[in-house]
């Protein structure tokens, strides 16, 4: 987390996370959880260490005892593997959605499903605010438009992260 030997941890991490996520999938639990082990497996090949680390800190330091002190130039190296991670968040978002749409039908827009999902998961958080007894006992049509956002960002996550509105806001170099 503070950035010391990172691309070796990163590559520990991604081992332990096939690992260890594996183990519930063997008994028949199905979670969602592997992006987290493409996210580590991307940041141990990539150059993540470069800035706001302690790698980054000891690299500078022995690049200012030899004399040549400059910072890291904007590069493809880092914008490349962001990139990579949108377009897996992409397409998990894309895959749900699409799903969503395929096999819930109408079911999962016009049902009560997203008002109890919003329930348990402040239940199981064990504390209930005040919003969440608003936000549970709004109306239906309150939780169809819930439904059909969260089905329409779903849908259009990687198009918008891949090509953002404002051209300028995320050129690579």
């Amino acid at each position: 987390m503070i950035g010391l030997f990172t691309g070796p941890s990163a590559f520990v991490v991604a081992v332990l996370g096939f690992v260890l996520c594996g183990i519930p999938q063997s008994y028949g639990t199905v979670d969602s959880h592997n992006y987290m082990i493409w996210f580590a497996a991307l940041l141990a090949v990539s150059r993540s260490a470069d800035m706001l680390s302690v790698d980054a800190v000891i690299r500078a330091v022995r690049r200012a005892d030899s004399g040549a002190v400059e910072r890291p130039s904007v590069s493809r190296a880092y914008a490349f593997p962001l990139r990579l991670i949108w377009t897996l968040m992409g397409i998990y978002y894309f895959f749900a959605g699409m799903w969503k749409v395929i096999d819930g039908r109408w079911r999962w827009i016009f049902s009560e499903n997203l008002r109890y999902f919003i329930y348990t998961t402040w239940y199981f958080r064990h504390r209930i605010p005040r919003f969440a007894h608003f936000v549970s006992f709004q109306h239906a049509w309150f939780f169809w438009l819930g439904a059909v956002i969260t089905i329409g960002f779903e849908l259009s996550f990687i198009a918008l992260v891949l090509f953002p509105l404002a051209p300028g806001l995320l050129q690579l170099r």
